[in-house]
């Protein structure tokens, strides 16, 4: 087989992939700065262009991290950028193909009746998005207003958008999957700042960014969902004797870790997380991958 002959082999195999690609970048629409806002919410406008939201989405790192996030799922998913806030109170909704354009729409429109209406979104293709939900694909419409450290949109924090409830309102896609992980670390008084979730391997627990025991639950299941290696863990020396300080055993808080480990091996979570998804076939998923440090 000849070089050229392969790639087209290799091409031809991640076309049938079910991660599609990144549709165009959609953003909202900067307000007029010749308008006078006493208490301008755009003012968090400027933290990521559409620009600056293409490139990222268009890296070898991206798409490599969304064919392998998105590789198991039954249907062909497209990822949607918008650089804008997120206009719901909830961290994901969920629109059949007839509800998805009429909320693009809203999203689009602008009511020059009212001067403090928010900047309409520009750059959204409807006709594109409604043939693409119409053949059964998944569209995941990703709202970002930036790009700094630990609010990349990247596929881990879409994962981790949809699990996490954050105390706020979670659609139905997935019945609390975080729930019982979470109960875990409850039942055991492991809180936020306990030694225990130094043990954790993914960036936000290395960075001590953790907000919370549910954003804990959701960042455990996400690196089980979207890593090769799934969930594991490192307790060192160190982490040892800060646990014994704090009145716990070593082994106490192992057993802890190998009870949320069984937990997920034995549910078959990720499996289970994209069935779960199959349920959004020919629906578009709007999620706020912004708010996951909130």
């Amino acid at each position: 087989m000849s070089y050229n002959h392969l790639r087209q082999v290799i091409r031809g195999i991640l076309a049938e992939m079910p991660f599609k690609g990144v549709m165009p970048v959609a953003s909202k629409r900067p307000r007029d700065p010749n308008d006078d806002y006493e208490d301008d919410i755009s003012a968090y406008d400027d933290k990521v262009t559409p620009d600056a939201l293409k490139k990222f989405h268009s890296s070898k790192k991206f798409l490599k991290s969304a064919k392998h996030v998105f590789e198991d799922f039954p249907q062909d998913i497209y990822i949607l950028p918008i650089a804008a806030d997120f206009p719901y109170m909830g961290r994901v909704g969920v629109y059949d193909r007839e509800e998805a354009i009429k909320e693009l729409e809203y999203l689009m429109s602008e009511d020059e009746d009212n001067e403090w209406e928010e900047p309409p979104i520009e750059g959204i293709n409807l006709d594109e998005i409604s043939d693409k939900l119409s053949q059964g694909a998944t569209i995941i419409a990703s709202f970002t207003n930036s790009l700094t450290k630990g609010f990349l949109s990247s596929p881990w924090m879409i994962i981790h958008a949809i699990l996490d409830n954050s105390g706020q309102s979670n659609s139905d896609i997935i019945a609390d999957m975080a729930k019982s992980v979470a109960d875990i670390l409850y039942k055991n008084d492991i809180y936020v700042g306990h030694p225990l979730l130094k043990c954790l391997t993914m960036k936000s627990a290395r960075d001590r960014d953790i907000g919370s025991e549910d954003d804990a639950a959701a960042e455990i299941i996400t690196q089980e969902i979207a890593t090769r290696r799934g969930f594991y863990w490192r307790m060192t020396p160190a982490i040892e004797k800060e646990i014994v300080d704090l009145g716990k055993s070593p082994e106490e808080c192992k057993s802890i870790l190998l009870q949320i480990e069984d937990l997920l091996k034995s549910s078959g979570m990720k499996q289970n997380f994209i069935s779960a998804l199959q349920s959004v076939s020919g629906k578009l998923v709007i999620v706020d991958t912004y708010a996951q440090n909130f």
